[in-house]
């Protein structure tokens, strides 16, 4: 939150007191005869030419003035409880609170349902994740602290995402299995805290045309690092574990559960669009004698130009569509890898429900993107391409 600056202006005003004073001549009255009554002196005006005595001015009493009130500065203690799901009631401790306006979980502010000086109550608002606490007490911006959002997942039946993201291409019999595969749950992954209701695995089984079921699975674990180093809302697990695997090729996949219920499987190009057994990580096992080196593959590709859709005219070329590849030791800051050949492909939309993918849809070539950051995927190469429509409709 940016801090407010603010600034304090103290105007002092004195007041200029004075006094006027008049002084009155009066003209010696004559000399009365015996017996006669005095006649009254009509008072002169005094000559204003002379001189007028001047009169000690009388000390004046000084104004002690107004005693200075202390400035009530609005602070924060402690904020109960830092977590919950939508429509918590949450208390806010401190002083001089009295003025507090509104309360802000990240961008969703609410009114407090009750104010003192001491304390502020209010409901936790809409919201996802781990967000910052802000109250307004009369103007003035506080910080309450973080409050981290936990979905009711007892609604839930199944984990929302989750995705297979590394494996080994290459290694030695008896040797680790290092792999990575992130996972998304709204309102629990990605806060930080590990949930015990997600159950995460690695399967495994030579290759060929084996379901899911053949597969051995094992468990892997959270990786706790990983929030310093990606995602703010997703968890990653990872495994290093020797497995007793022979020399061969072998695929892997990942699934996840939550409090026990169905399995989500992922594969390399994530859960979103259902799971393709051809699109499982690929493992080359060795003898210990040997050198693990991996066959140059495919290992991982997606179009990034992520879900939304593309309009374009017939018979005019689209904006671009943007795609990476990933192919160990090749591409990246190896590459560009010059054994890939990439296209990008678009068919009637009713061809996704079948296995059409090859003779259904049209295929036009895609170039390196040249201006792609590799900072942001630095084992990747980045393809691009336009494609042009004939007829009107949808496509995939």
């Amino acid at each position: 939150m940016k801090p407010v600056k603010r600034f304090l202006a103290l105007v002092v005003i004195g007041m200029l007191m004075t006094s006027c004073a008049t002084s009155v001549d009066e003209e010696e009255s004559k000399p009365h005869g015996p017996g006669t009554p005095g006649t009254p002196t009509t008072p002169t005006p005094s000559d204003p030419s002379a001189p007028i005595p001047s009169t000690p001015e009388q000390p004046t009493p000084s104004n002690p003035g107004t005693p200075s009130t202390p400035v009530a500065v609005p602070s924060i203690s402690l904020m109960v409880p830092t977590s919950g799901k939508v429509g918590t009631e949450v208390t806010i401790r401190g002083r001089n609170l009295e003025n507090t306006k509104q309360v802000c979980f990240a961008t969703q502010c609410t009114a407090p349902t009750s104010v003192t000086a001491d304390a502020i109550t209010v409901k936790a608002p809409e919201m996802t994740g781990a967000v910052l606490v802000g109250v307004d007490v009369g103007g003035t911006h506080l910080t309450a602290g973080l409050f981290n959002y936990l979905f009711a997942s007892v609604n839930h039946d199944e984990i929302d995402w989750c995705q297979l993201v590394s494996v080994s291409p290459a290694i030695k019999e008896n040797e680790p299995l290092v792999m990575a595969a992130q996972v998304y749950e709204e309102g629990i992954t990605g806060s930080g805290s590990p949930h015990s209701g997600i159950m995460a695995q690695m399967g495994y089984h030579e290759s060929g045309k084996a379901s899911l079921e053949d597969f051995s699975w094992v468990a892997i674990q959270r990786n706790t690092a990983f929030g310093e180093l990606a995602s703010m809302t997703n968890d990653e697990y990872r495994s290093e574990t020797p497995l007793p695997l022979k020399a061969g090729d072998y695929q892997v996949v990942a699934r996840f559960s939550l409090n026990g219920r169905d399995w989500l499987y992922c594969d390399l190009n994530g859960s979103g669009d259902g799971f393709d057994m051809a699109m499982s990580a690929r493992v080359k096992v060795v003898g210990k004698n040997e050198e693990a080196v991996p066959d140059k593959s495919i290992g991982w590709c997606r179009i990034m130009n992520g879900n939304t859709s593309i309009a374009s005219q017939v018979g005019v070329a689209s904006e671009d569509i943007y795609a990476q590849v990933y192919v160990d030791g090749c591409t990246g800051e190896k590459g560009p890898c010059g054994d890939v050949k990439a296209q990008v492909g678009y068919g009637p939309s009713y061809l996704a429900t079948t296995n059409s993918i090859d003779t259904g849809y049209t295929w036009t070539n895609a170039v390196l993107n040249p201006a792609f950051d590799k900072t942001t995927a630095a084992d990747n190469d980045e393809y691009m391409a336009q494609v042009k429509t004939n007829e009107p409709g949808a496509y995939l």
